[in-house]
């Protein structure tokens, strides 16, 4: 059925082979109309004029009228054969088309006014007339390269189409009824950008769903109501079925004669509806899919003129890819068009609403179709990352990296070790040999992600935290020299000079180990945090990215503060025992007094804030695409009520995600600058104002800190005003927080022993690698001149080690307990009261 108001395009049919009987209209003039009426004309029930035929269909013609009450023009379809010639059958498919398309009222189905009967006998209801030409016309004109169509209805208008009857198709399953009719020729595209799902002559009301009359409850009601049986209209709505869809067949009784019969059009039919098997919502997926094929490249997938040849490929043929008729065709609607297309309906698994998001992020520039991650690729990926590092560290230290690495291999070694302990608390060693291989496999971007991938992207998101986490121990050194310091002070007070000498001295040598630890793990942190993005990206899921622990905001803050102390204290300590002044003298000549070099400050904090620029962008342009990025960066401008967030959840998650991974960046990239520089500040000494030393230090942490302000409070002034979006982000973290605890018990209860204990051999190969580097005379050398003694480092070097080999015996079967008392609170405290 069409209401196409096109006069230069061929009628279009429901059924191209049929033959439809036109209407004999009455030559004379009905009672009630009206005398101003040209000679000819026919009027039908006092007010309709008909005009002319737009089209003509299995069930009957549709014709133009016009309303002479209202002023308007409308459609008309019109039975085949009178209503005292048609089978009831036929007369009941007719009525229940007229009570299903006028009860399904959305924007993106067309509008049914009224029910009636001709003057000779004709059924015939009433809808809007759709000023425009079919989506089968568009894309005809398209494959004969139409200039004016290919300029009007390119790709991206076209999908505005398909989402549009996403739209339409979605409220009519939602109500109960499925199309099975779907096609380009059912789809009408007004001249003013309306879309309207037509013809919905064949369309089934599921049993069982609201609304849905039962046979029983059709065959009592014509029982009490026998002038029912042979009127037009409908019986009255049942109260308690509101939200659904009813008509004069509707239940299951009035569908047992159609079983095995072909209903539909066979270039758009799905393998179960061929079959004359039993159909679902998951057949109008399929017609979308064809839809959406014949899109993208202008063919249907299987095409013949003989009908049966298309029904017999279409069950034992698979679709040819689009990209193969078309090169420019985009992999992920590729992608989606073929997963619609399954022939399996188990396979057939996606909802509407999916099929709509995965097109909008298509829009929007958001693909979904990734891929494992070859060998090669990850290979490249690290060696960027590694030489971005290299050239960082030569070119704010003047050193190359090398030579700043080997300064403190004991402390590297320590960090390690703590790393690896905070990592056992939380996760198994065993992970991460599990997460290299998934992050190499395939994943079907349209499943949510199984326990096997939670378990995997709980691992990542918490190596990332332990790699935040790890360095904080390299302050027990700086402890610890304090405190034995402290005490060589009060036993030797008379030497007090020397021994504050060699205090700063050692302070300064210290810290520059820690620090060459903390721009190791910081660095680490960047990378390992691309990581765990680029695999949650993979598997569509960003709650673990949304909710970042605290401590990976506090550390950096802490740790900018912590140097700060350090170079003023080393400062202060190298004047007392130098000139052994007070602290107003100190203040006067080292502090108010110099005369700094402002040109040369400035330039340095534009050379740090760039390097830090660079190292953002570079570290999310590792993580996300660039069309991502610029997609969040536009969250503030799309609609955020309700309706947008159930349709768009993923989108939103995505987007606060980015703004939460991007000020993470930028504070740990600030974090990062600043250690850096406060090795080459350490390694100065005296010989620059402290003033300048700390406005060095500052500097790079300044513009993290400007930079990680400015996105959080950017995403915190979207959330102000979107609360929908707020609350969806709550309820994904109370269910997210409840799957991840069960996959992660359900990992921990099937890893077989032999992990257990093949992870044992983990800090065995650290400590055995510590002897061997020790022995080299390196670790020695550098520590000869150190107060605190040889044997008390040692142990505090390899304390992690120690620790980490009764966590790993213990942990799994400790952390299955904790998970299944997590897991029963949670249970009680869902349940519902007695």
């Amino acid at each position: 059925m069409s209401t196409r108001d096109d006069s230069t395009g061929p009628p279009l049919s429901d059924a191209p082979h049929s033959v439809v009987a036109p209407v004999r209209y009455p030559r004379s003039e009905p009672p009630g109309g009206s005398r101003s009426e040209p000679p000819g004309a026919q009027v039908w029930a006092g007010r309709l004029r008909l005009v002319e035929e737009v089209g003509r269909g299995a069930m009957g013609q549709v014709v133009r009228v016009n309303d002479k009450k209202l002023g308007r023009e409308m459609a008309l379809k019109v039975a085949q054969l009178p209503r005292d010639q048609m089978q009831r059958d036929l007369l009941a498919r007719f009525v229940e088309e007229a009570q299903i398309t006028a009860q399904l009222e959305h924007p993106n189905v067309v509008p049914v006014h009224d029910l009636g009967v001709s003057p000779d006998g004709h059924a015939y209801f009433s809808m809007k007339l759709v000023k425009g030409q079919s989506l089968d016309l568009i894309l005809e004109k398209r494959r004969l390269r139409d200039p004016e169509t290919l300029a009007q209805f390119g790709l991206r208008r076209l999908l505005d189409v398909f989402l549009q009857v996403c739209q339409g198709l979605e409220y009519a399953h939602a109500r109960g009824v499925i199309h099975r009719d779907l096609k380009p020729a059912n789809i009408m595209v007004g001249d003013f950008g309306e879309v309207l799902v037509m013809d919905w002559g064949l369309a089934k009301l599921l049993s069982g769903e609201k609304g849905v009359r039962t046979s029983a409850e059709q065959v009592a009601i014509e029982k009490e109501e026998p002038s029912r049986r042979d009127s037009l209209m409908p019986p009255p709505p049942l109260t308690s079925l509101a939200p659904g869809v009813t008509s004069v067949r509707a239940g299951k009784k009035a569908w047992e004669t159609q079983t095995g019969l072909l209903m539909g059009t066979p270039a758009y039919m799905s393998p179960e509806q061929a079959k004359g098997a039993a159909v679902d919502a998951r057949t109008d997926y399929y017609a979308l899919g064809v839809i959406l094929y014949e899109i993208l490249c202008g063919e249907v997938p299987f095409d013949d003129d003989d009908p049966h040849v298309i029904v017999k490929r279409l069950l034992t043929e698979e679709p040819r890819l689009p990209s193969d008729i078309d090169p420019t065709v985009p992999g992920p609607l590729e992608t989606l068009a073929l997963r619609m297309l399954e022939k399996d309906q188990e396979r057939r698994t996606l909802t509407i609403t999916q099929i709509r998001a995965h097109v909008q992020n298509y829009i929007e520039g958001i693909s979904g179709d990734y891929q494992g991650e070859s060998l090669l690729g990850n290979v490249l990926w690290v060696a960027g990352a590694v030489s971005l590092f290299v050239f960082l560290i030569w070119y704010l230290t003047g050193q190359s990296a090398a030579k700043v690495l080997t300064l403190g291999p004991p402390a590297v070694l320590n960090a390690v070790g703590w790393f690896l302990l905070v990592l056992a608390l939380g996760y198994p060693l065993w992970a991460a040999a599990r997460a290299l291989r998934a992050i190499r496999d395939e994943h079907d971007i349209f499943a949510p992600p199984n326990a096997d991938q939670l378990f995997i992207a709980g691992y990542l998101a918490h190596r990332t935290y332990a790699a935040a986490l790890a360095p904080l121990f390299q302050l027990v050194f700086i402890v610890e020299l304090v405190t034995v310091a402290i005490a060589r002070l009060a036993r030797g007070a008379a030497h007090s000079g020397e021994i504050v000498q060699q205090i700063s001295a050692q302070m300064r040598r210290e810290w520059s180990e820690a620090l060459i630890v903390i721009l190791v793990f910081q660095f680490a942190y960047l990378f390992l945090l691309s990581t765990e993005v680029r695999f949650a990206r993979r598997v569509d899921r960003y709650d673990l990215l949304i909710r970042r622990p605290r401590w990976e905001t506090i550390w950096p803050f802490f740790l900018v503060i912590v140097l700060l102390s350090t170079v003023i204290t080393t400062d202060v300590l190298g004047w007392m025992a130098g000139s052994g002044g007070n602290w107003l003298t100190f203040l006067r000549e080292e502090v108010l007094t110099p005369r700094l070099s402002l040109i040369e400050i400035v330039k340095n904090l534009v050379f740090q804030g760039t390097f830090l620029l660079g190292l953002a962008v570079c570290t999310m342009l590792l993580a996300f695409p660039v069309p991502e990025l610029l997609a969040a960066l536009r969250i503030t401008y799309q609609p955020a009520d309700e309706a947008a967030v159930i349709s768009r959840a993923q989108f939103f998650c995505r987007a606060v995600a980015t703004a939460r991974v991007a000020r993470a960046i930028w504070l740990y990239g600030g974090a990062m600058i600043g250690s850096l520089t406060a090795i080459t500040v350490l390694g100065a000494g005296s010989e620059r104002p402290l003033v300048e030393k700390v406005l060095y230090l500052l500097g790079p942490a300044s513009i993290g800190l400007i930079g990680y302000a400015t996105v959080s409070r950017y995403i915190r002034s979207f959330l102000e005003h979107a609360p929908a979006v707020e609350r969806m982000l709550e309820r994904r973290r109370d269910e997210s927080s409840r799957e991840q605890w069960l996959a992660n018990m359900e990992q921990l209860q099937k890893a077989p022993w032999r992990w257990r204990l093949i992870q044992l051999a983990v800090p065995v190969a650290c400590l055995l690698g510590y002897l061997i580097w020790s022995g080299t005379g390196i670790h020695r050398e550098a520590i000869q001149n150190l107060i605190v003694p040889v044997t008390t480092k040692d142990w505090l070097i390899i304390l992690p080690y120690a620790l980490l080999v009764p966590v790993l015996l213990l942990r799994d079967q400790v952390q299955t307990h904790m998970l299944k008392r997590r897991l029963t609170k949670l249970d009680e405290a869902e349940a519902p009261l007695p």
